[in-house]
């Protein structure tokens, strides 16, 4: 499967003639506040895996090329597993995603080393389950071959048709999240590879302790149009839920739609 997944990847690589520069959401849990080139759309593809699971997560984005000041430096997103493959303890069940997110990311400030922005979102189950909204604040420093991020975002769950979900009814939580990030040159090779460390925090607003994940990821940027990443994730590494996760991230720049 994951053979045939690769194979399937070099060939769309193979076929792009044209394309504009891709600006990545690198695979982690901060976003940053850059958004896709306007007019253009990018399409990001990846692989997750965990000890439970598999699954192709998936996220189409697209920049407006609008002289319109609340649509001016913004961007649509919309993101969903392509397959989902989840291990239970006596039988394995391959599905389309359970979910779609729909997010809006507004740029509103963007400086020599600062940008800004803010990103409300909304996620909903394709079968049982709650609904989820919320939005991220988004700071973005950079200097030099440096990049900080930082993020706060809220997310509210709703009542779901699954009696278990009732136990989340009203269920509120705030994350705070932080990146580094380093270019690794000023030219040749090296200026196309970065390396990223993340760490986030997430907090019930119920009486529910507090946990803490990581992500450790590098980037290479193969063309102005398509750019390679792979990540691991430590998540919940302070409770006795904790996860190990890793993938293979790939942004590909569609060129500018007339």
């Amino acid at each position: 499967m994951r053979k045939t997944i690769l194979v399937l990847v070099l060939l769309l690589i193979s076929g792009i003639v044209y394309a504009d520069e891709t600006h990545p959401q690198r695979p982690g849990f901060a976003y940053d506040a850059e958004i896709a080139v306007p007019g253009t759309l990018e399409f990001q593809f990846g692989t997750l895996s965990t000890n439970r699971m598999f699954c192709l997560p998936t996220t189409v984005r697209y920049s407006l090329d609008s002289t319109n000041s609340f649509l001016r430096n913004s961007e649509f997103a919309v993101g969903f597993d392509s397959l989902q493959r989840n291990i239970f303890i006596s039988s394995r069940k391959i599905t389309f995603s359970d979910y779609l997110n729909i997010s809006f990311r507004k740029r509103f400030f963007e400086g020599k080393r600062y940008k800004f922005a803010i990103a409300p979102f909304a996620t909903f189950p394709t079968g049982t389950g709650a609904n989820e909204y919320g939005f991220h604040l988004i700071g973005t420093y950079e200097r030099r071959l440096n990049i900080f991020v930082a993020n706060f975002a809220w997310t509210t769950r709703t009542i779901g048709n699954n009696p278990v979900e009732r136990v989340y009814q009203g269920f509120n939580k705030y994350n705070l999240m932080f990146r580094y990030g380093r270019i690794l040159g000023k030219e040749g090779w090296l200026s196309r590879l970065s390396v990223y460390g993340e760490m986030m925090q997430e907090t019930p607003i119920r009486h529910m302790p507090s946990t803490i994940s990581l992500v450790e990821s590098v980037g290479y940027q193969l063309s102005e149009s398509i750019a390679l990443d792979f990540f691991v994730q430590q998540t919940r590494i302070n409770d006795d839920k904790r996860d190990f996760q890793y993938g293979v991230g790939i942004t590909i720049n569609s060129g500018y739609i007339k």
